[in-house]
């Protein structure tokens, strides 16, 4: 599959994925129910079209220096990094080509400046030590607006290969505009 298939395939496994199952009594948001039904949903889907598995929290061996020191990790797990998911052919398989698609996903109000740049970072170091085509981070409850202001607020030193990191806003998913990348945020100059 493409990229972009794989992208329409995600964000049709969003669309399936219910605010029900993620939403409090409160009207707040949960990550990890959101991650559960948003699995069975692309499994769901991603059965019918091939033979790529999605793996939720897996731990993957970095076997390169991290960001080429410029952000070092921390002392703990700095050779390991833990992304929401991965898309793969499976987890014995380390052949780079197998490599598809890291997953980092937030909830609104979970989502500063901080915890951006961590994610960002991560996706970074699995597209670049690890040889995954691409990243996408998964915003839930925000519009692409939204998120896109508060990507106005990370360093953008942090993108080492811009547009192999993708942007969903689960609010935006109906637009026109479904994902964008780092190319479509409008940085001031």
């Amino acid at each position: 599959m493409t990229k972009e298939e794989l992208l329409n395939l995600l964000i049709e496994s969003i669309r399936n994925t219910t605010i029900d199952y993620y939403r409090r009594s409160d009207n707040s948001l949960l990550e990890r129910p959101f991650c559960y039904e948003l699995y069975h949903q692309f499994r769901l889907l991603q059965r019918e079209k091939g033979a790529l598995m999605l793996s939720g929290e897996p731990s993957k061996t970095l076997s390169c220096p991290i960001n080429g020191g410029e952000y070092p990790a921390s002392d703990i797990d700095k050779d390991h990094v833990y992304p929401d998911f991965i898309l793969h052919k499976g987890l014995s398989d380390t052949d780079p080509e197998n490599q598809i698609m890291a997953i980092e996903v937030k909830q609104k109000g979970n989502i500063d400046k901080d915890k951006l740049e961590s994610d960002i970072k991560k996706l970074q170091r699995m597209v670049s030590s690890l040889a995954f085509n691409f990243g996408v981070f998964i915003a839930i409850g925000m519009t692409n607006t939204e998120l896109r202001d508060e990507l106005k607020k990370t360093d953008k030193n942090i993108y080492q290969k811009p547009d192999e990191i993708h942007f969903i806003a689960t609010k935006s998913i109906n637009d026109n505009k479904k994902y964008f990348s780092y190319s479509d945020i409008p940085w001031e100059k």
